[in-house]
């Protein structure tokens, strides 16, 4: 009795990670990327905006 129940909790525990790690996965798609060529536009549009003032 008490070894079925420590298996059903074992079980539980198993599936609650998994959900976690379901659910998880369906987070990763919504990370947004930075975008590398939107970064160097800025610094060169800031080294423009320098070389122009002065």
């Amino acid at each position: 009795m008490i070894m079925e129940a420590s298996i059903q909790g074992i079980n539980d525990a198993y599936l609650v990670i998994v959900g976690i790690g379901i659910l998880g996965l369906l987070l990763s798609f919504f990370i947004r990327r930075t975008d590398q060529v939107s970064g160097e536009k800025r610094k060169v549009a800031l080294k423009k905006a320098v070389v122009k003032e002065a």
